[in-house]
């Protein structure tokens, strides 16, 4: 598994990911221990239950919506919520993944949810679907059907959402990926069968040139966070072998349609 490989990016990375759990920003976290990214990384994968590809994930059913749905469900109840820094206070968060270890996700770690919740609310806040007020007051714009939200979220993603604010590990790696995106799906959508991730982001860092090949750190960046977030969005699945401790992802059916419909 590619994580296990040591490299010298650690401190960064944790320092990166304590973001979604301070109300301070980066820079000035450096003596938290927090959550590295490769352990994250490896909790991510031991919340996957068993072989994926025997859990088809329909893009109506994917856990993009779950947490969205949570999060604006919570928020037109406690209208009064104020933080001034940041969309809500960390209370909200905590109750939030309390409420979908209640409801069974398939996501366990608290740890994880709340990171995927803290990002799932600048994707929101971005779409114009929450709106924070002066006052630090939150109001839902508008409430959806499931077609539509997973619309407006993915657009909020994919085309208005600042990658360097929900992939904060390096800004500039965000940036390039986030510049490069497009290339990533092409290249992703070109394998019609499970691919290792370091084969794909390796021939993706061949493609784009952001960095050369075998940097592990933008391995685990490009996994942790673009491909999570694909997954969230029912557009690809994780799988592995028995034999070996690699990782494979691959378009899902539904994905791969609804890429090429907004192609």
């Amino acid at each position: 598994m590619i994580y296990n490989k040591s490299n010298s990016t650690d401190k960064q990375t944790t320092k990166g990911l304590s973001y979604f759990f301070k109300k301070v920003v980066p820079d000035k976290e450096q003596h938290n221990n927090k959550l590295s990214l490769f352990n994250a990384a490896t909790k991510f994968y031991s919340a996957i239950p068993g072989d994926i590809y025997n859990n088809p994930m329909e893009l109506m059913n994917c856990f993009a919506l779950t947490l969205a749905r949570t999060i604006t469900e919570k928020a037109a109840i406690q209208k009064d919520i104020a933080c001034s820094t940041s969309m809500f206070p960390e209370e909200f968060y905590s109750a939030c993944a309390d409420d979908l270890i209640k409801q069974g996700s398939s996501i366990q770690d608290r740890e994880l949810l709340i990171i995927y919740l803290k990002q799932s609310a600048h994707i929101l806040k971005k779409s114009g679907i929450i709106i924070k007020e002066k006052d630090y007051s939150i109001h839902i714009v508008e409430i959806l059907s499931k077609v539509s939200l997973y619309r407006k979220i993915f657009d909020s993603f994919w085309n208005r959402q600042e990658w360097e604010t929900i992939f904060p590990s390096s800004p500039e790696a965000a940036n390039s990926l986030y510049e490069n995106r497009e290339s990533f799906i092409a290249l992703l959508s070109g394998y019609y069968e499970s691919v290792n991730i370091e084969v794909l982001a390796n021939d993706f860092f061949d493609l784009s040139g952001i960095c050369p090949r075998n940097d592990y750190f933008m391995i685990s960046f490009i996994d942790f966070y673009l491909l999570t977030w694909l997954k969230h969005f029912g557009i690809l699945e994780y799988s592995y072998t028995k034999n070996d401790d690699n990782i494979y992802v691959s378009l899902t059916e539904s994905g791969r349609s609804f890429l090429k419909s907004i192609s």
